[in-house]
């Protein structure tokens, strides 16, 4: 579930391409949730990644949650809570790839930033405290990996972030073309590092 039609896309194409069937993807934002509570049905878990800074009322979300998922075993899950190296960061802090924000910035700049999560909620284990899903567990698995630079990559990386597709606006092809001439030529050498995966689960206390 998201509100960005172009998230949707790239889910669709990745569960393509890995051959799985048994996805459905849903526009829409977390107010929606309730609404579609009553097709959905029970679920046994529900993950989040970094969307949920910017949930308007997470406890609300979390409310919702509450009768949504399976009431002896739900869980909530929230992905990616250690990122510790930022495997994004890895590789799109270094030359030249580091050159594709600043030239975002600029076609962004005078365009107003709209809601931002910057200090405005407290951290998610305090809020997942106080909600019906108050046993936390940290869940953490490292790993070798291998990461493959590409200009889809640089530029796919900065459209998960905020509002920046629709900041964009029509200005988003002259963006791409300026940011792919700017990598042109770029080192595509794959990148061995050592990646931790984790994940904040949230049960409901046992009794």
């Amino acid at each position: 579930m998201d509100p960005e039609p172009d998230m949707l896309a790239e889910g669709r194409k990745r569960a393509a391409a890995a051959r799985v069937g048994n996805v459905s993807f849903v526009v829409g934002g977390s107010e929606e949730l309730a609404s579609l509570i009553p097709d959905l049905g029970i679920v046994k878990g529900a993950t989040i990644s970094q969307a949920l800074h910017w949930v308007h009322d997470q406890d609300e979300l979390l409310r919702d949650l509450d009768r949504l998922l399976d009431p002896d075993h739900g869980a909530v899950a929230l992905i990616g809570f250690v990122k510790d190296p930022d495997p994004n960061r890895v590789w799109l802090d270094r030359s030249p790839w580091n050159l594709v924000e600043p030239i975002l910035q600029r076609y962004l700049a005078g365009v107003p930033e709209g809601p931002h999560p910057r200090g405005r909620h407290d951290s998610f284990p305090d809020v997942l405290r106080r909600s019906a899903f108050a046993e936390l567990e940290l869940l953490t698995h490292g790993y070798e990996s291998v990461i493959e630079p590409s200009a889809d990559a640089a530029i796919g990386y900065h459209y998960t972030l905020s509002n920046v597709l629709a900041r964009l606006g029509d200005r988003r092809p002259e963006f791409e073309a300026e940011a792919r001439a700017a990598l042109d030529g770029a080192d595509l050498s794959p990148i061995h590092i050592h990646l931790v995966d984790s994940a904040l689960v949230a049960k409901r206390p046992l009794g």
